[in-house]
C-alpha cells in the first residue's frame, strides 16, 4: 500500500472503517436481546469479537491523522462539536421516551420518573446504571463513546502539547492503569475510566501513522506477532469478563491489537474499487458522530424488547425475528443520521449566508 495513495484516499478509507464499526455497534446492541436463546451461539460469539474490535479501531482511526493543536481552542471546539449537540439531542430523547412510554403504559407519573432518571444520567455522563439510595441513575446508552472520544481527545492533545513531557507513553500508561482499576465503579462521571484508557488508543493511532506500520508490507513474523498479541488480549479480556469484571476500560486496553488488525483489514478493503456497499459504509463513516446521536435516541426512546415481541414479528422464527429487528434498527439509525447531518448542513449554510450578508453590509 503506497503512502501517497493512502493520503489521496485517506478520508474514504477511514470513513469505510468507521461505517463498518457503526454497523457492528447496532449489531451488538441487537443480538444482546437474544442472549441465551438456542441457536444463537455463533452469532453471540461473533458479537463478542466485533465488540472487541470496533471501539479500539474507531479511536485508532480518529487519531491517525492527528496533529498537536492549541489546547484552549481545541478543547473549546471538542466541547462545541461533541458535548453541546449531545446535550441537545438528549433533550429530544427525553421527550421521545416520555411520549412512547406513556403511549405504552398509560402512566404519566412513571414516564416522568423515567425521564428524571435519564436526565440525571445525562448530566452525570455515566455509562452504567446505578442507584443512589432509592434514586435510579440511568446510563446514556451508546453516547458513552461520544463522551469518551471527546474528553480523551482533550487529554491526549494536552499531553502532546507538553514539551516538558519527553516520553508521552510514560505519562499515558499511569492513566491507563487508573482507568482499568476504576472500571467497575458504579458512579463514573463522564465515563472517566474509559476516557483514561482511550488516551492510549489515541496515542497508538498517532504512532501508527508516524511509524507507517499499517501501510507498509508486513513480514511473516510480524503477522504472527500481531495476531498472537491480539489473541492473547482477546482471551484475557474474556477471562476477566467471565470473572465479573466486564467494563469498557478492559476491552479498550486489552483488545487494542484487535483494533489494529481491524484497521489493517479495513484499509486493505477500503483501497480497492468502490461499489454500492463500500460507498454506503463510507458515507456512514462520514456521519459517524451523528449516527451515534441517532442511535442513542433510538435505543433510549424505544423499548426494543417490546418491539421484538410485537405480534407481527413474534410469530416469525427467532432468527427471522432477529434479522428483521436488526434491519429495522439499522435503517432507523442510518435515516436519522442522514436527516440530522442534512439539517446541520443547511443550518451551517444559513449561518454562513447571514454572516456574509453582514460583512457586505458593513463594507457598504
Amino acid at each position: 500500500m503506497k503512502e501517497d495513495k493512502l493520503y489521496k484516499n485517506k478520508m474514504g478509507m477511514f470513513d469505510f472503517i468507521k461505517g463498518v464499526a457503526i454497523f457492528a455497534v447496532i449489531y451488538t446492541h441487537t443480538i444482546e436481546l437474544w442472549n441465551g436463546e438456542p441457536g444463537f451461539g455463533p452469532l453471540i460469539t461473533l458479537n463478542g469479537m466485533l465488540g472487541t474490535c470496533w471501539m479500539p479501531a474507531f479511536l485508532l482511526s480518529s487519531a491517525y491523522w492527528y496533529k498537536p493543536k492549541p489546547v484552549k481552542s481545541y478543547t473549546k471546539n471538542q466541547l462545541k462539536d461533541f458535548i453541546f449537540p449531545f446535550m441537545a439531542l438528549m433533550v429530544v430523547t427525553w421527550g421521545c421516551y416520555c411520549v412512547i412510554h406513556y403511549t405504552k403504559w398509560r402512566n404519566f407519573h412513571d414516564s416522568l420518573k423515567g425521564v428524571r432518571s435519564l436526565m440525571l444520567g445525562t448530566l452525570l455522563g455515566n455509562m452504567t446504571e446505578f442507584f443512589a439510595g432509592d434514586l435510579r441513575i440511568c446510563n446514556v446508552g451508546p453516547m458513552w463513546f461520544v463522551i469518551t472520544l471527546c474528553f480523551s481527545s482533550i487529554i491526549f492533545n494536552w499531553i502532546m502539547n507538553q514539551d516538558k513531557i519527553k516520553n508521552k507513553l510514560a505519562a499515558i500508561l499511569p492513566l491507563v492503569l487508573i482507568g482499568i482499576l476504576c472500571g467497575k465503579l458504579a458512579a463514573q462521571p463522564y465515563c472517566f475510566s474509559a476516557v483514561l484508557v482511550a488516551v492510549l488508543c489515541l496515542y497508538v493511532g498517532y504512532r501508527l501513522k508516524e511509524t507507517k506500520f499499517l501501510i507498509r508490507k508486513w513480514t511473516g513474523k510480524e503477522y504472527l506477532l500481531v495476531w498472537g498479541i491480539a489473541a492473547v488480549g482477546f482471551f484475557t479480556a474474556l477471562m476477566i469478563a467471565f470473572r465479573g469484571y466486564y467494563c469498557n476500560a478492559i476491552y479498550l486496553s486489552f483488545c487494542l491489537p484487535m483494533g489494529i488488525l481491524a484497521l489493517r483489514i479495513g484499509l486493505k478493503i477500503g483501497q480497492g474499487k468502490d461499489n454500492a456497499v463500500t460507498l454506503f459504509f463510507k458515507k456512514l463513516g462520514r456521519y459517524t458522530f451523528w449516527i451515534l446521536m441517532a442511535h442513542t435516541v433510538e435505543v433510549l426512546s424505544v423499548d426494543w424488547h417490546w418491539f421484538k415481541e410485537w405480534h407481527v414479528l413474534a410469530e416469525l422464527p427467532s432468527f427471522i425475528n432477529f434479522l428483521a429487528v436488526l434491519i429495522i434498527r439499522f435503517v432507523v439509525v442510518a435515516f436519522g443520521c442522514f436527516v440530522i447531518a442534512k439539517v446541520k448542513k443547511i443550518w451551517t449554510e444559513v449561518k454562513e449566508n447571514v454572516i456574509s450578508k453582514r460583512v457586505v453590509g458593513m463594507e457598504e
